[in-house]
């Protein structure tokens, strides 16, 4: 009868532990879901005409404020973009004069970008190698797909591995630039 008691203990002691696992995940889930930023007043928690007021004019100044901060951080997003291109061309304008095929190699990779993940990209565009990474990326498809298909930090790795090659290939410094596919 002991034993019967222990086990018996033991299962609803695992059921409660269930339930509050359950619980805390019900109370996550719901937290999730909760919708972010202010909420508009209800009038029926208010007890008089004033506080509802007081809370209406709270919550039209939090939506102004939510508002301008999402206006701010788009408009410094689109400065950071375009700082990252008009730099990112001032470092293909030389090698484009060097060879003109870099302007179409950069056209095939910037066709890339739907494809692949959205650091990746901008982590290409920033870099000091921008330009040479996307030639390799037109030049080569099975680097290119390799580099999509990648994570962002497999990506840097491949892209890091593949100019190191490019930089101490004494040959391909000679041989003839490959046409764009």
């Amino acid at each position: 009868p002991y034993s019967r008691f222990q086990e018996v203990v033991g299962k609803r002691r695992e059921a409660e532990e269930r339930a509050a696992n359950l619980e805390r995940q019900i109370a996550e889930l719901q937290g999730i879901r909760a919708p972010e930023g202010p909420q508009k007043p209800d009038p029926a928690k208010f007890n008089s005409r004033e506080e509802f007021d007081r809370a209406v004019d709270q919550y039209i100044e939090q939506v102004s404020h939510s508002k301008v901060q999402q206006t701010t951080q788009t408009l410094r997003q689109q400065q950071e973009q375009e700082a990252l291109v008009s730099g990112f061309n001032s470092r293909l304008a030389p090698l484009a004069k060097e060879n003109p095929q870099y302007m179409t190699a950069v056209q095939v990779f910037a066709s890339m970008e739907s494809e692949m993940n959205a650091q990746v990209f901008r982590d290409i565009v920033a870099d000091d190698d921008g330009p040479r990474i996307a030639w390799e990326m037109a030049t080569d498809p099975d680097f290119a797909d390799a580099v999509m298909a990648a994570s962002p930090a497999k990506a840097g790795r491949l892209i890091e591995r593949r100019l190191s090659q490019a930089q101490s290939s004494p040959a391909s410094q000679q041989l003839p630039k490959p046409a764009i596919p």
